[in-house]
């Protein structure tokens, strides 16, 4: 080995130049060497995973926004076509839809004159018939006291013969009165009597209608 200062040969355990004194080697090796340490690796799994979900959410956003756009136009193409029939027929789609029925009106019959005379210890009555549900109503008035009932057909017969029985309607002696029954379907007699009175007749004037 030679002396890099003055170029003398020295032996290679020779730790200084015998010449120069220059010193030919280091007494000891470095304890420590640094290394760079290289940087930690990335999680590249949870880096994918986090990218393909991020990616799942963009597509399924964009796929709800084209749904929402479609129906929207499609709820608007409905409306308009409605809007255009509704115009070109000239009639609403309430009307269309929902008909409307109304029920006939009522028929009305006069049940007994306007004018007649009930003679001592008599009635007069007439007989009417309900094929649906209907109704008597109106007013009359006699000169004196007269009794009114109004009966079906069983508790005609047993007024007929002198028998207790049951009415839709029954004055006391008045000399007028007002008259406003609803009845079921049945047979009915409207009574005015004078069974009571001995000597005097008496004169009805009467404005009674069935109405059916």
């Amino acid at each position: 080995m030679f002396c890099s200062n003055c170029g003398s040969g020295a032996t290679s355990a020779a730790t200084f130049c015998l010449d120069c004194g220059h010193r030919l080697k280091a007494d000891t090796a470095p304890l420590f060497q640094s290394r760079p340490v290289p940087p930690p690796p990335a999680n590249t799994a949870k880096t994918a995973s986090a990218a393909k979900i991020i990616m799942a959410a963009s597509i399924t956003l964009l796929l709800g926004v084209a749904f929402l756009a479609a129906a929207a136009g499609i709820i608007h193409w409905t409306t308009q076509q409605s809007s255009n029939t509704n115009y070109n027929s000239g009639t609403s789609t309430s009307s269309s839809s929902v008909p409307f029925y109304s029920p006939p009106p009522p028929v009305r019959t006069q049940l007994v004159p306007s004018t007649f005379v009930v003679r001592p210890q008599d009635e007069y009555s007439r007989q009417f018939t309900l094929s649906r549900a209907g109704r008597v109503t109106g007013d009359f008035q006699s000169d004196t006291n007269i009794v009114v009932y109004l009966v079906n057909d069983k508790n005609f017969r047993l007024f007929s013969n002198g028998n207790g029985f049951n009415s839709f309607y029954r004055s006391e002696k008045i000399s007028s009165g007002v008259i406003d029954v609803n009845l079921p379907p049945d047979t009915y007699y409207i009574i005015f009597s004078n069974n009571y009175s001995i000597i005097s007749s008496k004169h009805i004037a009467a404005n009674l209608y069935v109405e059916e």
